[in-house]
């Protein structure tokens, strides 16, 4: 668990770094930079959150946030891939719900796209499931609906997926600019390594 704590924290700390070297750099006025910073400062923040929950033992908490790491990553992959889809980005981070910005079938494009192992497609197509059906017998009598005992995800496999998560939205960074943003292959492959 720690080497994943350690990885989780290491994708945030070359955010960091990365950000520090091209800061001066940043046109506020480039859509593109703009979806990127915030999509970049969503994950961070939400990272963070996921750790904290997953070193308490409470990782099937944390599922809805590994979801919306995905789907912010991914976000930021769309846009190093072509700067133009930034302004529609923006548009629907602006004025979509849930419902609209998690469509499961375009995750799914996405993941795949972008070379998410299968592992983990699998697995992010299922955290709702997870999330609502599992650890459901925490309350007093609560043995007595057995079925309601799933086991959800553990920790380690929580923190794993938010590696893969936080390593795609430092690769688009990396893409967006190079020599700036490292290491996210290196992430990529040490979240792929330890499942």
């Amino acid at each position: 668990m720690k080497e994943l704590v350690g990885l989780v924290g290491q994708a945030k700390a070359r955010m960091d770094a990365g950000f520090s070297r091209v800061g001066r750099t940043l046109a506020a006025a480039d859509p593109a930079q703009r979806a990127l910073m915030l999509l970049a400062s969503r994950c961070a923040a939400i990272g963070n959150a996921v750790l904290v929950l997953a070193q308490h033992q409470h990782g099937n908490e944390a599922l809805p946030l590994v979801r919306s790491l995905f789907e912010l990553a991914l976000r930021m992959r769309l846009i190093a891939r072509d700067a133009a889809a930034a302004p529609a980005v923006l548009a629907e981070l602006q004025s979509g719900d849930f419902r609209d910005a998690w469509e499961r079938r375009r995750l799914e494009g996405w993941m795949e796209d972008f070379g998410v192992p299968e592992a983990a497609r699998v697995r992010t197509a299922v955290l709702f499931r997870e999330h609502a059906l599992s650890n459901a017998l925490g309350l007093p009598w609560g043995h007595v609906f057995a079925d309601n005992g799933g086991r959800g995800l553990s920790s380690e496999e929580v923190l794993k997926l938010a590696a893969l998560a936080l390593g795609q939205a430092l690769k688009a960074l990396e893409i967006r600019w190079p020599g700036s943003f490292e290491g996210a292959e290196q992430i990529l492959e040490q979240a792929t390594l330890t499942r």
